[in-house]
């Protein structure tokens, strides 16, 4: 399995057998689809946007599933997220920028 799909997977992304990273369904495409985008975002100058954009669709799920009954597993999913845009928000404050 590609490394990528399996940080994908990590994050709550679902996939079957034989799927490509290309392939991949979102369960929770609202928000899934913005990170997926800033993780795989190779130019630094288009990084930033794509984390902010990232942050504001998990910041408005998590504020729409706020007692919401059944939502236990996207909340998960939600939390296991925030690590990854912390890290990628890392990347940007660094003394030099993110890499090119």
């Amino acid at each position: 399995m590609e490394t990528g799909i399996t940080v994908l997977l990590w994050l709550g992304f679902k996939a079957t057998k034989g799927k490509t990273m290309s392939t991949i369904s979102l369960q929770y495409p609202e928000w899934q689809g913005p990170l997926l985008q800033a993780v795989l975002e190779a130019k630094s100058d288009t990084l930033a946007e794509k984390v902010e954009i990232a942050e504001r669709a998990i910041s408005n799920r998590l504020r729409e599933l706020e007692g919401a009954p059944g939502s236990k597993d996207e909340r998960l999913a939600l939390y296991k997220a925030l690590p990854t845009l912390r890290e990628l928000k890392s990347v940007l404050i660094q003394p030099d920028g993110p890499e090119n």
